[in-house]
């Protein structure tokens, strides 16, 4: 489908994370962008936490073998999805993030990213669950709001990592209202440049506005999928 208007510069995307979801997430976009040059830079960057894995960098195997041995075994990864140690370069003139992290460790990662991404960047979280601290409850993705500076939507849907790499067909939301500094259509991430960013045949994707909803939907399935395993 050809955009409803032209695209100034191609976005550059960005991918924070890359254990299963991650990775599974990454694959799918890296695809998207190797087939639309003409809204998105061919060139995904994904940021590993580097490790050793039989005397290999986990890194240098994604980069040469395009897979992921640990995370995300026996899948054939995109040649334009490039793994990065360095979170900074990873980050660098990148105009959407997407943060698949363990929520656990977002405020550290937020904190290390401070100063290091465009001001002018959007971001989509695909983490569930909500940050509890002394002053009640806060969205993970007001979070990054928060802490970066730049808006922030949420990915969020019971979709499988090993199903959505392996292209069996599910579904996902994504919740983004445009922000009130939105530079316009055709040079802001938009509704539609982040469907055609993670929309794919085996993976179906609806834009709807309702980050609140959207953010305690995810973490209420979480938890349940918690619970379903003692049970």
């Amino acid at each position: 489908m050809s955009a409803p208007f032209k695209i100034e510069t191609p976005f550059r995307i960005a991918i924070i994370g890359s254990g299963n979801w991650g990775t599974a997430v990454a694959k799918l976009v890296a695809e998207n962008a190797a087939e639309k040059p003409e809204i998105f830079q061919k060139q995904v960057n994904m940021w590993v936490f580097e490790e050793d894995i039989n005397g290999k960098k986990l890194t240098e195997i994604i980069n040469t073998e395009h897979e992921n041995v640990k995370y995300l075994p026996e899948v054939k990864l995109p040649e334009n999805l490039v793994a990065n140690p360095d979170i900074e370069a990873t980050v660098k003139d990148a105009d959407l993030l997407i943060f698949n992290i363990p929520h656990q460790f977002l405020p550290r990662v937020c904190k290390q990213l401070v100063g290091k991404v465009s001001p002018t960047a959007r971001a989509i979280s695909c983490l569930k669950g909500l940050e509890v601290g002394a002053e009640g409850c806060k969205l993970l993705s007001q979070s990054i709001t928060d802490t970066l500076g730049i808006y922030c939507g949420v990915l969020s849907g019971a979709n499988i990592a090993n199903e959505v790499a392996r292209g069996r067909w599910s579904e996902t939301s994504i919740a983004y209202n445009r922000p009130a500094d939105f530079r316009g259509e055709g040079k802001d991430i938009d509704e539609y440049v982040l469907k055609e960013a993670f929309h794919r045949t085996y993976f179906h994707v609806r834009v709807i506005k309702d980050v609140i909803g959207a953010s305690i939907a995810g973490a209420f399935e979480e938890r349940c999928c918690h619970w379903c395993r003692f049970c």
